[in-house]
Parts: structure tokens; C-alpha cells; sequence
């Protein structure tokens, strides 16, 4: 009776927290009927960031071969080989009693570890990567195992049961040799778990980590539309013309926090529908509060308004901290703060900041070379008018890191080395883009040259802007 209060019970907690999350997706949808798989894409991908819903899911399988192993021992319908043997029942209980034991433990020395590395990643590094460990596969399926193998240790335990007048003892051969070997493969995992995590809270692997995911978001800025992206429109110019001919219908975000997620190709089903044009001015990362405009409709009706409104904000995802499903610069914002903080006289590891500034140097180079947000703007059909992220927001993250590495040539000579790199790749058609790397080398070399300790760094940081601008005016 208690294991099958206990089984109802997580069973029934785990179910109401799925069907929560997606009730609160279904009341999203409801504003605008075509968007329903659009909120449960957004609470599907929370579900698989967090720690709970892998760990749980794979929790419930050791459950689940506890009572088939139960099953089959009840009716002996399973080959005697391999099989454990057992003279009494109190040698079985030993036997289970010493792996529970061991399993809670090594699930416990798990959480030590993890809260550890939380610890590490959050003071060293920057809180914002912490993300990142939390939604780790290898962590979640070997937290979730071990902890689905105690439960199953605890299954079979309580089913074994000595000599009664009414009944013999009943030993569950294949339930405790199926123990037996899950403790080995706990085992395993705990060996797996911390290589693994030795291996990920290493900086170049954290680094390179948030550079993978940073380059995958540039590939797809909007999913499903990038393809239709018109850049010999100048988006500007045309939202200039639509503000001359009337006046627009300014829409406020709905909520204070940053924009996570805009599905373009809704908000075009939206606008194409309603014969509208629609200038978004919110990009995700961007923070909004309720006085925000984060976009300017024509051609609304007073009868469609609230309606369609309701469908543009259904569009957009608002949340309490930045992801890095469409938000690139979050990435780069991640690289910065390792950045500044291997720079701070805390930690004082410029060889840190050196490594950031090679892979901050490899999305840039990314973002020159495919012209993904050069624009400000970017037009789609004629009707969308999306601003974007520019190339110069990105840019200028590296004066900020010159600003705490002023006083060390090695870091500046790093930043204009990136910015030579950058300018190679760089076509004669930017030339709006060569004009500003060049504004950027002069406010990263300026403040390094006045506080140049020895000739010798002023030499080296003098001869490096020269090369650098060289560069930029081939």
C-alpha cells in the first residue's frame, strides 16, 4: 500500500507540472488560433533548460523496471542463468540496503558537486552562464539515474519478504540481480559526472561552449523567414515613407523585461491576413517596460484593433532574463563579462581575457562575413520592416573590455589584432563598417598609449595600431 501511495503521488506531482506548463502555453495561444504550436515551442524549450523534467522523466523508468523485474519474478518467467542466488531473504536485504546506501550517497556527492560548480561558474566566471550547466545533458541524465536506481532498489526491498505460516519467503532472484548491476552502472555515471564536469567548467570549454550556441543563433535570427530577407530595400527609407503618407498606431509591450523570442513568421501570417505594415522595433535581447513602443502598425481599424494587437503581442516573448535562442548578443554579452572579470584585480587572469577576445573575434568575423546584421534594418515582402541588432552593437563590446586592460599591452594588442582580423574580412562595400573599426581602434589604442608603463608597451601598441589601421584603408 505505501509503494503504491508513494508511485500515485510522484506520479501525479509530475503530471500536474507538465500539464501547468502547457495550460500556460494554451492560454497564450488562445489569443491568436493559429499560434499554437508557437507557445508550445516557447514553454518546450523552458521544460528542457530546466533540471527537473530530463532527471524526472528518466527517474520514473527505475520505477517502472522495479515493478516489470517484480512481475516476472512472481511468475518465474525468466531464464535461471545469470540469476543471483540467496539463501534468505535477510541476505537480500543487506544486499539492497548497502546499494541504496551507496546510490544516495553518490547522488548527494552529485548535488555537492553541482552546487559547487555553480558556485565556481557564478564567481569566477559570470552568473549568467549558470544557465548553461543547469540545461547539460550529461548532468541531468546522470543525476536522474541515480536517483531512478535508488527508487528501484527500494521497490525490490520492500517486496522481499521471510517465511509466514500462510506463506514461504519469497526472494526476487532477477529484481536483485537487476540491482546488482544498475549499482555498477551508478557506478559508471558518477565516473561519467565528474570527468564531464571537470571538463565543462574549464573557461575555454565554457568559452567555446557560448560561442557554438552564439554562431548557431546567428545562423537562424528568425527561423522560417531569413531566406525572404530583402536587403536591397533600405528599411529606414521605407518606414519613413509609411510614417509621411499616415500616422502609425504605437504598441507598448505588455510587461516589463527582455524580449526572448520573436516569431516573425507569425507576425507576418498576422500582417499578410490584415493587410497591414508593421514596423518592429524590439529585437530579442532588448530590455521594454510598458512605456516602451516596441512596434508602429498601419492601416488598424477601429473595430480589428484589439483583436490584432492581441496576435502581435502573441508573437513576442517577454521574460524575466535573456536566452540565447534568438538573442546573439547575449552570447557576446556572456564572452564580455568573462572578459571583465578575468580583468578585475579580484582574479587578474589577462590570459582569460586574451581567450575571450579570440572567440568574441570569431563571431564578429561571422557576422562581417555574412552580412547577417549589417543592416539596421531588414524587410520582409514589403509589409515587415524588423530592426535588428547592428553590427556596431556588437562591435563595441571590445572597448569596453580596453577599458579595464588599458594598462596591459599584451590585452590591447590582442583587441587590435581582433580588429585587423575583422577589417580583412571586411569588403570594400562596408565602408561603413571599416569607418567604425577605425573609430574603434583610435578609443582602444588612445587610453593604452597614455598609461603605457614602459616604452616598450608604447612601442609594441604604437607599431600595432599602425598595422591595424593599415588594414582598413587597403
Amino acid at each position: 500500500m505505501l509503494l503504491r501511495v508513494t508511485g500515485f503521488y510522484l506520479g501525479t506531482a509530475l503530471m500536474l507540472k507538465v500539464v501547468t506548463c502547457l495550460r500556460q502555453g494554451i492560454r497564450k495561444a488562445e489569443k491568436s488560433k493559429f499560434m499554437f504550436p508557437l507557445a508550445l515551442r516557447r514553454h518546450w524549450r523552458d521544460l528542457l533548460s530546466g533540471f527537473w523534467l530530463i532527471p524526472g522523466l528518466i527517474f520514473l523508468l527505475g520505477p517502472a523496471l522495479a515493478f516489470l523485474c517484480l512481475f516476472l519474478d512472481h511468475r518465474e518467467k525468466y531464464p535461471a542463468m545469470f540469476l543471483a542466488t540467496f539463501s534468505s531473504p535477510g541476505a537480500v536485504r543487506s544486499v539492497l540496503s548497502a546499494a541504496s546506501g551507496v546510490l544516495i550517497s553518490i547522488t548527494a556527492l552529485i548535488f555537492s558537486i553541482t552546487l559547487v560548480a555553480l558556485q565556481l561558474i557564478s564567481s569566477q566566471v559570470t552568473p549568467r552562464a549558470i544557465r548553461g550547466l543547469l540545461s547539460d545533458r550529461v548532468n541531468q541524465v546522470a543525476t536522474g539515474t541515480l536517483v531512478g536506481i535508488f527508487a528501484y532498489c527500494q521497490i525490490i526491498l520492500i517486496d522481499v519478504r521471510d517465511a509466514a505460516p500462510t506463506h514461504g519467503p519469497f526472494i526476487p532472484l532477477l529484481g536483485v540481480s537487476v540491482a546488482a548491476l544498475l549499482l555498477f552502472t551508478g557506478l559508471g555515471f558518477l565516473l561519467l559526472f565528474i570527468s564531464h564536469t571537470v571538463h565543462s567548467i574549464q573557461i575555454a570549454n565554457i568559452a567555446a561552449h557560448i560561442t557554438g550556441q552564439t554562431l548557431q543563433t546567428l545562423r537562424r535570427p528568425y527561423p522560417d523567414i531569413l531566406a525572404e530577407q530583402d536587403l536591397t530595400v533600405d528599411g529606414a527609407t521605407l518606414v519613413q515613407q509609411w510614417r509621411d503618407e499616415t500616422p502609425a498606431l504605437p504598441l507598448h509591450a505588455q510587461r516589463p523585461g527582455y524580449i526572448q523570442t520573436i516569431e516573425v513568421s507569425y507576425l507576418r501570417k498576422v500582417i499578410t491576413r490584415n493587410h497591414l505594415r508593421l514596423h518592429l522595433q524590439a529585437y530579442p535581447g532588448r530590455f521594454v517596460t510598458t512605456q516602451t513602443v516596441i512596434a508602429e502598425v498601419w492601416g488598424l481599424s477601429p473595430g480589428t484593433r484589439s483583436r490584432i494587437e492581441k496576435q502581435i503581442h502573441a508573437c513576442l516573448s517577454i521574460a524575466n532574463e535573456r536566452d540565447l535562442w534568438q538573442d546573439a548578443g547575449f552570447g557576446t554579452r556572456q564572452l564580455t563579462d568573462i572578459a571583465l572579470r578575468a580583468l578585475s584585480p579580484a582574479v587578474n587572469d589577462p590570459t582569460t581575457a586574451v581567450l575571450c577576445i579570440d572567440y568574441l573575434r570569431v563571431i564578429l568575423e561571422h557576422i562581417v562575413h555574412n552580412q547577417a546584421f549589417t543592416p539596421l534594418y531588414s524587410t520582409y515582402s514589403g509589409a515587415l520592416v524588423v530592426e535588428c541588432r547592428s553590427f556596431q552593437e556588437y562591435a563595441q563590446l571590445l572597448v569596453q573590455i580596453s577599458r579595464y586592460a588599458s594598462r596591459d599591452a599584451r590585452v590591447v594588442i590582442r583587441l587590435l589584432r581582433a580588429l585587423e582580423r575583422i577589417a580583412e574580412i571586411a569588403s570594400v562595400e562596408q565602408q561603413r563598417a571599416l569607418y567604425f573599426l577605425q573609430a574603434l581602434a583610435h578609443a582602444i589604442a588612445a587610453p593604452a598609449l597614455a598609461q603605457a608603463t614602459t616604452d616598450f608597451d608604447h612601442a609594441l601598441i604604437e607599431d600595432q595600431l599602425k598595422l591595424t589601421l593599415q588594414q582598413m584603408t587597403e
